[in-house]
């Protein structure tokens, strides 16, 4: 859990430090274009929720991580291939909606690989996993940008993506059958 996790919260936040200095540098965006992004991003986390909530309460968590993982991937290359600032608000829809898959399928399937009596401690090990990767991954994202570009940064997420659905995959992550 901890591997396939830590590798999906790599790709996700390896581009986060880029993003606006990529709608701003090379997509001139304005104030209102990113105003509008974030929002369509929150409306769409919204949806996301209870779109997600209800597909895995009746299909359970594996398929739907999976999904998601994928989805998630096509935000870095989605904005890496939009010509203007204009498609800012629905690229956004896309990591919103599928984000909130992710987080109910880590959650969950986080308390059921658990054993209840160590849960605590399980838990503690997975945050403090989880911030590093927050905490590591935009440096490291930013050090790769000086070498193979922001959009090349943002590809690279997309493979790390990949990656961690075939994770996610082969280790079975939130397969409530395996």
């Amino acid at each position: 859990f901890l591997l396939t996790t830590s590798v999906l919260r790599i790709a996700m936040n390896l581009p986060a430090a880029l993003y606006s200095i990529y709608w701003i540098r090379h997509l001139e965006a304005t104030d209102l274009w990113i105003g509008w992004q974030s929002t369509t991003s929150q409306i769409a986390t919204i949806f996301g929720y209870a779109f997600w909530g209800r597909i895995i309460g009746r299909r359970g968590h594996f398929r739907p991580l999976l999904i998601c993982t994928a989805g998630i991937g096509l935000y870095p290359v989605l904005t890496a291939l939009v010509p203007s600032q204009a498609w800012l608000p629905l690229v956004s829809i896309i990591q919103g909606f599928f984000v909130t898959g992710v987080n109910l399928s880590f959650f969950d399937t986080l308390l059921a690989v658990v054993p209840t009596e160590r849960r605590p401690s399980f838990v503690s090990v997975n945050t403090m996993l989880a911030s590093l990767m927050i905490f590591v991954s935009p440096l490291i994202g930013s050090a790769l940008a000086s070498w193979i570009d922001i959009r090349g940064v943002f590809f690279t997420a997309a493979a790390i993506h990949l990656a961690a659905v075939v994770g996610f995959w082969v280790f079975r992550v939130a397969d409530e059958a395996a």
